[in-house]
């Protein structure tokens, strides 16, 4: 006759380590649950969803970065080898003006502009280019070296202001090669100098706060030390004779150690289930200080998957250069992202392949320059109308 299995007060599903839902949950016996036993069900469906969601979004992360290298990133050289030609193609309309095309001072001016931005947009992706700074000195009244030496001293200057009001102590420029390096030198010295300062005193409110909260710390880990010392001792490979047993017990030792140094209550209880060292007897003793011990480490369990989460989120953001309006961000977003950049792409591409060939074309070169003498101006006008909204503003503020 089959003895019949004791019910436990778990509903247990065995958890594999690539982390399938484990099904971990207090049932009720006889009385309602209690609070601290509905809140332990809550936070172990609130684990398992948001362990889902990290694998899910490091799965995403790696499809959305091979997908923006795919498509956004490769695709990104053609248009640079466009950009060279057509200021190449604009140089030789400058030095070597056709027939039939008056190069006034105006069309002179604006083809100048358009070649030095599409020489600068190079340039801010291939800095070091001496083609480049060629092509670029060959046009503009200042060359390219004296312009990146204004723009590193400029924002040096901007820098030092914004960190004045740390000292003159704190902030030090000698030898400062540009703004990020005076950041990291001035970032170092704060941090030297907070950990060389003596601590504050404290008062005993404050003293009384930290003996508690180091007491709470050290209760939660002797929780969890107990529980992987059980297991620990029945499940040791070193005491076991035979070799299957021992290979077996040996990965389950790697499991064990693996969820206690991560602090993962979830993983430990399913172990001890798994190996029947926790029933609904024994549960059903657990008192509701115990209880609301393993709640708070499985709260911490939640606040760590979350950050893991966001943090891959955080990630995205800066690859993909989003600020992140959304509310919620979804990997949907950043297919939209990569979309609308492919889009971009493929604009910026058919327009410089459709003025390049306008500009090689008798018929079509007056009426493509005139594009952009005309486009130039509007730059002009806005830039213009901005330079006044800006002096506007500075009235205003007192600037």
């Amino acid at each position: 006759m089959t003895k019949p299995q004791q019910e436990s007060l778990f509903a247990f599903e065995m958890q594999h380590p690539s982390g399938e839902s484990t099904g971990l949950r207090i049932r009720p016996t006889v009385a309602h649950l209690s609070a601290a036993q509905k809140k332990f069900n809550l936070l172990l469906e609130q684990i398992a969803a948001a362990r889902i969601a990290l694998e899910t979004w490091t799965a995403e992360t790696q499809r959305l970065r091979e997908r923006h290298l795919l498509e956004v990133i490769a695709q990104a050289k053609p248009l640079q080898a466009l950009q060279l030609a057509l200021a190449l193609q604009l140089e030789v309309l400058l030095l070597s003006p056709p027939s039939g095309l008056k190069m006034t001072v105006r069309r002179k001016n604006a083809l100048t502009d358009y070649l030095l931005q599409l020489v600068c947009t190079l340039l801010e992706n291939d800095p070091d280019n001496a083609e480049l700074h060629a092509l670029h000195d060959r046009h503009s009244e200042d060359d390219f070296a004296s312009i990146r030496e204004e723009e590193r001293e400029m924002e040096l200057e901007i820098a030092e202001a914004m960190l004045s009001n740390l000292g003159d102590d704190m902030v030090d420029t000698a030898g400062v090669a540009d703004a990020e390096e005076l950041f990291q030198r001035t970032h170092e010295r704060f941090a030297q100098q907070q950990s060389s300062e003596p601590q504050r005193k404290r008062n005993k409110r404050e003293q009384a706060s930290d003996a508690r909260r180091k007491a709470e710390a050290d209760t939660l880990m002797q929780s969890l030390r107990e529980i992987y010392r059980k297991l620990v001792s029945s499940l040791h490979p070193d005491r076991e004779s035979d070799v299957d047993v021992r290979a077996q017990k040996t990965e389950l030792m790697q499991r064990i150690n693996i969820a206690y140094q991560n602090k993962d209550l979830l993983a430990l209880l399913t172990l001890q289930m798994e190996v029947e060292q926790i029933n609904s007897a024994s549960l059903g003793d657990v008192p509701e200080p115990r209880l609301a011990q393993y709640n708070q480490i499985l709260r911490e369990q939640l606040d760590t998957l979350k950050a893991q989460q966001q943090a891959l989120v955080q990630t995205l953001l800066e690859v993909f250069e989003s600020n992140g309006n959304r509310r919620t961000v979804s990997a949907k977003d950043f297919d939209r992202v990569i979309n609308a950049q492919k889009k971009q792409l493929h604009s910026q591409t058919l327009h410089l392949d459709r003025t390049i060939a306008e500009l090689k074309d008798p018929v079509r070169r007056i009426r493509s320059v005139d594009q952009i003498v005309a486009a130039i101006g509007e730059q002009e006008k806005m830039a213009r109308m901005q330079e006044r909204e800006d002096a506007r503003m500075a009235r205003y503020f007192g600037f």
